[in-house]
């Protein structure tokens, strides 16, 4: 139970003491919208239903607008090795039509050690949000995501390597990301996820946005990198690995 607030099936009206529970539940449905509050919530969360997931600064752009307090979302355990079997993201997405706004996904969970420092950050988590089974129509959009080992977001059809589109990764705030080992990237999609990525702010990170391994046409209209800033110690934006039936992203305005 986070803080004391409680999460919310809006379309229900149902009360859950955890995001991961409203989620689970077996009246949470596709297409519902899941509330939570501010507060603390210490979760892995894997995204198993089509929803909208709202923290309560779902409407304000971190980079533009005045938040209110966060629901701030932290790692269980540690792991910090993007090549070890049981790493993944805080916030894991397995299906289309998920939509998440408004929350602070922080990879440094105070009550954790790992040892791993990337600025002043004691890191346990490789990246924030993710999804690797084929996903689309995804918008993330609100966030501020921050603290990890290897990336902020991180969209890979990998095991559906299908092409995917209405995908949107949009106002976010993305800080501190970095890597002994070469990645650090803020924004990376590839094997064909075809996305928006527009109008975020990434700091302090070593690769602002990055594609990767793109072969097949993209089947909708998403697929532009735009107005962002960032702020890197290596690369801004790497578009790499396009070829066969790729289609061309669009990159202007950062």
């Amino acid at each position: 139970n986070p803080d004391g607030n409680i999460v919310t099936n809006v379309d229900t009206g149902e009360l859950f003491c955890s995001i991961q529970a409203a989620i689970d539940d077996a009246d949470t449905l596709d297409g519902h919208t899941i509330s939570a509050p501010a507060g603390v919530y210490v979760e892995n969360i894997t995204v198993s239903k089509a929803l909208t997931l709202e923290g309560p600064n779902a409407a304000v752009n971190p980079n533009t607008g005045t938040r209110g307090a966060e629901a701030v979302i932290v790692p269980t355990f540690t792991d910090t090795d993007p090549y070890s079997p049981t790493s993944s993201a805080v916030i894991y997405i397995e299906v289309d039509g998920v939509t998440l706004r408004g929350f602070t996904v922080d990879g440094d969970n105070p009550n954790l050690t790992s040892g791993v420092l990337v600025g002043t950050a004691d890191v346990d988590a490789i990246e924030g949000i993710g999804g690797y089974e084929g996903v689309g129509q995804i918008v993330i959009e609100n966030n501020v995501l921050q603290n990890f080992s290897y990336a902020g977001l991180d969209f890979s059809n990998d095991a559906d390597t299908s092409a995917t589109t209405d995908n949107h990764i949009r106002f976010n705030k993305i800080h501190n990301i970095s890597s002994t080992i070469g990645f650090g990237i803020g924004v990376v999609v590839q094997n064909n996820f075809y996305a928006d990525i527009t109008d975020n702010v990434l700091t302090a990170v070593r690769v602002g946005v990055q594609t990767g391994n793109f072969y097949r046409a993209n089947p909708g209209t998403t697929a532009s990198i735009s107005n962002n800033s960032i702020e890197t110690s290596r690369r801004g934006i790497f578009h790499n690995l396009a070829y066969s039936d790729a289609s061309p992203f669009t990159i202007s305005g950062n």
